[in-house]
């Protein structure tokens, strides 16, 4: 009689029923069809009405403003449409692209960005977590440029004892002055709610002699 080898079965991951992921795919067509195409033919307009506007700096100013501010709806657009299609490259490639992002940011604003990464950081994020955590960057760097006034950004990604994870965005803006703005305190309100969403707890500092440090704490098995 032969023997018979009994094998651990690994526990099956949950599947998403059909009809949410056709809805959640229907929602990103409609997004990405109807409000992005949109925002950028906006873009394109306000280019084009800019060239006309000879002599009138105030509204050129102004125009610029408009631009910058739908580019950053567009950016926060664009990461909806990767959660809403479930698409694994941010996940797999969170810190290259985050590497990218800053090289655009300091090449677009001529802000200094610079990342660091621990040789420990996960090399693979959860999707829900890379989603969440390019979030939380993005907001920072805006608020850095446009509430602090920033000429440099250091963004570090580390893990602390007792396997926390920890990201770090450091500024040498204006300090905690960014938090009297409405729209940075609703920021920092959206970026606490992203935290504590991977069970993490955040805090927005200011250091010596002037500047800002955000600082998100997560456990690391929450990332992965």
């Amino acid at each position: 009689m032969g023997l018979a080898t009994a094998f651990p079965v690994a526990p099956a991951e949950p599947v998403e029923p059909d009809g949410h992921r056709l809805l959640r795919a229907e929602l990103a067509r409609e997004l990405h069809d109807e409000v992005a195409q949109t925002l950028t033919t906006m873009v394109v307009q306000m280019e084009n009405f800019k060239a006309i506007q000879y002599g009138r700096e105030s509204v050129i100013r102004q125009l610029d403003s408009y631009q910058e501010s739908t580019r950053d709806v567009l950016g926060n657009i664009r990461r909806l449409l990767f959660d809403l299609r479930g698409e694994p490259a941010e996940a797999m490639e969170f810190v290259p692209r985050l590497r990218r992002r800053l090289r655009e940011y300091e090449s677009r604003y001529a802000i200094s960005a610079t990342l660091r990464v621990s040789a420990n950081w996960p090399r693979q994020l959860a999707a829900q977590a890379a989603i969440h955590l390019s979030s939380i960057v993005e907001e920072a760097l805006s608020n850095a440029r446009r509430h602090g006034g920033a000429s440099r950004v250091n963004v570090s990604l580390s893990v602390a004892v007792g396997q926390i994870a920890v990201l770090t965005v450091k500024d040498n803006g204006r300090g905690m002055e960014l938090l009297w703005g409405e729209s940075a305190g609703l920021g920092i309100i959206g970026m606490r709610e992203r935290v504590l969403l991977l069970g993490g707890e955040l805090q927005v500092l200011p250091t010596t002699p002037r500047g800002t440090v955000l600082k998100a704490a997560f456990p690391k098995e929450r990332l992965i």
